[in-house]
């Protein structure tokens, strides 16, 4: 297949995507499982360690249970933890590495950029495949 025929294919799945999808109508919960999927899809799954943590507007925290893989993880594996790291809602325990984290004393806008650089760069590598 030439480069167009390659570029003309891509674009007509996208746009069939694009109108079949609900894309952006995932809860918070949803986002997560879906971000841990892609990061095991680019490798990013070697480890149970990591985690994916997104402060709710309460003060509350969204986030990965421990010792469950990226590849593995589901809308029911996403918890809700409070400051000091106790559940509040669902089953098992956050990384503990969520204190150090939360504790970065980052301004909203430097949040937001972080995320968005990080995000654009996982999109880029999965669509340049």
């Amino acid at each position: 297949m030439s480069e167009d025929n390659h570029h003309d294919l891509s674009q007509k799945i996208t746009a069939q995507m694009d109108e079949k999808l609900e894309q952006g109508a995932w809860d918070s919960r949803q986002k997560i499982a879906l971000a841990c999927r892609m990061l095991a899809h680019e490798g990013h799954s070697e480890t149970l360690a990591g985690q994916i943590t997104v402060r709710q507007q309460d003060g509350s925290f969204l986030t990965t249970v421990m010792a469950i893989g990226f590849d593995e993880i589901t809308r029911s594996n996403v918890i809700r933890i409070d400051d000091e790291m106790q559940v509040i809602e669902g089953k098992g325990m956050g990384n503990p590495a969520i204190r150090f984290h939360s504790s970065l004393d980052l301004s909203a806008a430097t949040r937001r950029e972080l995320h968005r650089a990080f995000a654009s760069d996982l999109l880029t590598s999965m669509h340049c495949r």
